[in-house]
């Protein structure tokens, strides 16, 4: 099913380096918990969105926020259940 979707994303720090936490949160409901998953490098954050076909200005736009540390999410996603997947949100 294709929904419209927030994709969050979070830089954080471990004792290892930056770190990447990502989230999709479906903007028609219902809420509740929200699943994430870590990347440890932003190359593959960046791989990750561009799988899902997110656009170049907006992958660029988290690139910068990202490494200056500060989060960055776009709004109105459309993903589908195989998207979720690719993302690790989903069990395929």
């Amino acid at each position: 099913m294709d929904t419209y979707f927030w994709i969050h994303m979070v830089p954080s720090r471990s004792s290892t380096g930056p770190r990447f936490m990502l989230s999709a949160s479906s903007m028609q409901g219902p809420g509740g918990a929200i699943p994430y998953v870590t990347f440890e490098h932003l190359d593959d954050l960046t791989a990750a969105l561009r799988s899902i076909n997110v656009h170049k200005e907006h992958i660029d736009e988290a690139q910068t926020a990202l490494a200056a540390g500060e989060a960055f999410s776009i709004p109105n996603v459309l993903l589908t259940d195989e998207d979720l997947a690719k993302l690790g949100l989903k069990k395929k």
